[in-house]
């Protein structure tokens, strides 16, 4: 009986099939979308930028140090849009190359972990492996207009310009890979020069010109921002424990990982062509649904922090907005015998207290209400809407 060796790439082909299965848009919970986690660009850039890490940021960690040890670890081992890419170069119609031997990829890593340092690491959407996690959202079928199906096509854009470019975006473009490069050339130096001087050679494994001139933009492109964008103010309903609308914005990485896991599917994306700059990222959605009491998915599945993670007892602390109940229009009004809305608040923020006589009217208690939705939905009339606290 012939024996079975797993291969290199066997292991390949069984990353890519996983990381496929736990992409789609079924596959809830903190499985669903955990191949984002396996990025040390996104671990690094929102680590600098939150100044703080979460137990998942543990498998960014370790493929980190792994790439350390051997060069492009990920590329040659856990990568799915690599091992695509490979594959669909490897049968191009053409075999032309980009006009530079420069590795841009390497200048995107530095400037986004360099903007990250003020707490808006642009540019931390262009990963491998949030184009591939984030094309599979595509198939909720929900809202897809043609601007939405174009946001979500980077990844089979990306093949295509294999066909025409081969290999050029993980030997060129690539800021997962070019950060692994820079991993390796760091390791390199050390080993090198660890109890030497330090030689001309060495001085050249360090950071170019280039790469000083691309970490001096970022610096002055993220103190920019920190500066302009901190004075804008939240328009949109977000998912509970997420930041602040500027830095939220900034953080997202559109990878669609709180839209897959949310039981209820209340979180959406953002399609409103006015708001421009938080394009694609989630917002709260009160149509068919509402955020249940004991559910903290939406903080646990978001690789970048752009979320929180948080705790049921904390989720009472959370507002994401607050009820606005029209009371002319109430059944009581009338009056008719009603008390939906309180009986379905979990948080005790409503209240059916008399008014003047026989007359009684739901009351508000606005230090409870965090806006979850359930009095909007259960409502009859439909006189109760969530508004941005």
């Amino acid at each position: 009986m012939p024996q079975f060796i797993l291969k290199k790439d066997h292991i390949r082909l069984i990353s890519v099939l996983s990381a496929a299965i736990t992409s789609l848009p079924f596959i809830g919970g903190a499985v669903g979308g955990i191949y984002v986690w396996f990025s040390p660009n996104v671990m690094l850039a929102s680590a600098i930028a939150l100044r703080s890490v979460v137990l998942f940021n543990l498998l960014g960690i370790a493929v980190m140090l792994l790439c350390l040890y051997r060069k492009r670890w990920l590329c040659s081992t856990l990568c799915p849009t690599g091992w695509c890419c490979h594959h669909v170069s490897e049968r191009a119609y053409r075999t032309r190359s980009i006009r530079t031997s420069a590795n841009i990829g390497k200048w995107i890593a530095v400037f986004t972990i360099t903007t990250a340092i003020f707490g808006y690491p642009l540019l931390l959407w262009i990963d491998p492996l949030v184009f591939f996690t984030g094309f599979f959202t595509i198939f909720r079928f929900e809202d897809l207009s043609l601007p939405v199906i174009v946001s979500l096509s980077f990844f089979p854009f990306l093949l295509l310009t294999q066909r025409v470019f081969p290999h050029s975006w993980c030997g060129r473009i690539c800021p997962l890979g070019g950060l692994q490069d820079m991993l390796w050339t760091l390791r390199s130096a050390f080993y090198r020069n660890f109890g030497k001087k330090i030689t001309e050679s060495s001085r050249q494994n360090g950071f170019t010109r280039r790469e000083l001139l691309v970490s001096v933009s970022g610096l002055l492109a993220g103190g920019f921002l920190n500066t302009v964008k901190s004075k804008q103010q939240n328009q949109t309903i977000r998912p509970p424990a997420a930041l602040d609308t500027p830095q939220f914005e900034t953080i997202c990485l559109r990878c669609g990982n709180c839209v897959r896991a949310c039981p209820t599917h209340i979180i959406k994306r953002n399609t409103a062509p006015a708001d421009w700059y938080a394009w694609m990222t989630p917002c709260i959605d009160f149509t068919d649904g509402y955020c249940l009491s004991d559910c903290t998915v939406c903080g646990t599945v978001c690789p970048s922090g752009a979320i929180s993670p948080f705790t049921i007892s904390a989720k009472k602390i959370l507002p994401i907005g607050k009820a606005c109940i029209e009371i002319e229009n109430c059944l009581l009004q009338i009056p008719e015998e009603c008390n939906r809305c309180k009986s379905v608040c979990v948080y005790d923020a409503i209240k059916i207290t008399a008014v003047t006589g026989t007359k009684v009217l739901p009351q508000l208690d606005e230090t409870r209400c965090v806006g979850c939705g359930a009095c909007a939905q259960i409502c009859p009339e439909k006189i109760i809407q969530i508004k941005l606290k």
